[in-house]
């Protein structure tokens, strides 16, 4: 397939209760999302993380002009992964010199993913066929995002919906993260659980000190408590946690990784060396979506779960969906927070029904984007033709 054009979009919209978290909150939802077009005139469509820090926008449209997309259009793409090996190989030395190899692989998985869509709409076929026989049709969603002050109403539609787990943020000091769990716990009700998310906030000795504390009020899951200075010793905390650990988010997984070697970006894992509970790929922002499927193989035969890790926006939601239903346990975060480039982006919205969102079959990511989205929300755009 020839690639013709490449644009990528930045959208903005503003939100009236600002999103928070440990590392800072969001004023507007904001989204920078790639169509790349063949020369048969097939689009494909890929999402980019910019969640954070706030100028992440700037500079992956600015990614896109001056490097990847020159590298892109004209080209005559068969094999995807060997493709984005390619690009891998030609940026990856200036990105170790600018120290900014996360990024490059955020925008990179964007370009996956679009790749993927268009090859999976030219065969007629949902993405997931591409990469298994049977797929699974709906995926289990938990409610994610949870913060204070709490969203009542998104919670109360979260379980209307059929959610029997949500996940609260921590990382606020002990004594509001404790207060926080009790609080939506009784807002909660009996019948569900909580899993919470540190964001690499703590040391290994504070996670420690929690763990008792987790297992007596029959938390789901942890996920990324050990903070970076600390990642390495994920192996140790496993063996004396008493609830799952969960992470994977900021593992960075260059294209083409060789999971199964100890090399640098193989079994080694970023430090974990594969010992969490729960790996958490996200394909928009650290693993591009066929290494993806090559890692969720390989965790599964270790009886790992894999459970894609997503916030964001309606694309990667969708193409996060697809790469769940491949695994043994479909399960998928579900952001219950206001986001209309989540909730107003496709043609035809999200369905879910008892607790799972459910995926049609039509080719490729399974969704088509509304062209009004970016009248609408564009605040700067990119195109490279030829």
């Amino acid at each position: 397939m020839k690639i013709i054009d490449a644009q990528a979009y930045h959208l903005k919209a503003p939100l009236e209760i600002h999103y928070k978290t440990t590392f800072g909150s969001m004023t507007h939802r904001q989204a920078v999302f790639i169509v790349v077009t063949s020369e048969d005139g097939i689009s494909g469509v890929g999402e980019t993380y910019i969640n954070f820090p706030v100028w992440a926008p700037y500079g992956r449209l600015a990614a896109y002009r001056e490097a990847f997309f020159p590298q892109v259009v004209g080209k005559d793409i068969d094999d995807i992964p060997l493709f984005m090996q390619s690009l891998w190989k030609l940026f990856y030395r200036a990105s170790m010199q600018g120290n900014c190899l996360g990024s490059t692989i955020q925008a990179m998985c964007a370009i996956s993913t679009a790749l993927w869509d268009m090859a999976a709409r030219q065969k007629g076929v949902p993405l997931r066929v591409m990469f298994a026989g049977n797929p699974a049709n709906k995926v289990k969603i938990y409610g994610s995002g949870v913060n204070t002050p709490f969203p009542i109403d998104a919670l109360k539609d979260g379980l209307d919906m059929g959610m029997d787990i949500f996940k609260l943020k921590l990382g606020y000091g002990d004594i509001i993260d404790k207060k926080n769990i009790e609080e939506l716990k009784r807002i909660l009700g009996s019948g569900v659980r909580l899993a919470v998310d540190v964001n690499r906030s703590w040391s290994f000795e504070q996670t420690v000190e929690w763990m008792d504390y987790l297992a007596d009020n029959d938390i789901a899951w942890i996920e990324e408590p050990l903070d970076p200075e600390s990642q390495h010793r994920y192996p140790e905390l496993i063996e004396r946690a008493t609830i799952p650990v969960s992470g994977g988010e900021n593992f960075l997984i260059p294209p083409d990784t060789d999971f199964r070697t100890e090399k640098e970006w193989g079994l080694d894992l970023n430090e974990t060396q594969l010992t969490l509970d729960i790996i958490q790929p996200a394909i928009v922002k650290n693993c591009c979506f066929s290494d993806a499927v090559q890692l969720l193989k390989l965790a599964e035969e270790r009886d790992k779960k894999i459970y894609p890790h997503f916030l964001g926006s309606a694309p990667g939601m969708a193409a996060s969906a697809q790469l769940a239903s491949l695994t043994k346990y479909p399960h998928l975060e579900w952001d219950i927070n206001p986001n209309p480039m989540r909730t107003s982006c496709f043609i035809e919205p999200f369905r879910a029904e008892n607790g799972y969102l459910l995926l049609n079959d039509n080719p490729g990511i399974g969704w088509e984007i509304r062209p009004e989205i970016f009248m609408d929300w564009t605040v700067g755009h990119v195109q490279v033709t030829g």
